[in-house]
């Protein structure tokens, strides 16, 4: 609820990871300070975009990302849904159904 007002705004004015590496970080707090900890969300958002334009092999390489992030990547991006246990919830259900899915078409 809190992300979904702030959200276009925020990438009306930074749709690229080199737009947010370089974004002003004053301005950056101002758009994203309804979410609180916003000095520490700025930092996340700058480091993270930096080191996604120097180029990375798993998510969780990059600043502020963890294993929810990381397994989302694989299982979305890279299709290695098979190697991922996840422990989210929703990637729980969509990697359940992933199983499901490729056992029936085989």
């Amino acid at each position: 609820k809190q992300v979904e007002p702030m959200i276009e705004g925020f990438f009306d004015k930074w749709p690229t990871a080199s737009d947010a590496a370089l974004a002003d970080e004053e301005e950056m707090r101002e758009v994203i300070k309804s979410l609180g900890m916003f000095n520490r969300r700025v930092k996340t958002i700058k480091n993270m975009s930096n080191q996604y334009l120097l180029g990375f092999e798993d998510a969780k390489e990059l600043y502020g990302c963890g294993k929810y992030a990381d397994d989302a990547y694989r299982i979305f991006m890279k299709g290695e849904w098979k190697d991922v246990e996840p422990n989210d919830q929703a990637l729980n259900k969509y990697h359940d159904w992933l199983k499901e899915e490729r056992s029936v078409s085989v």
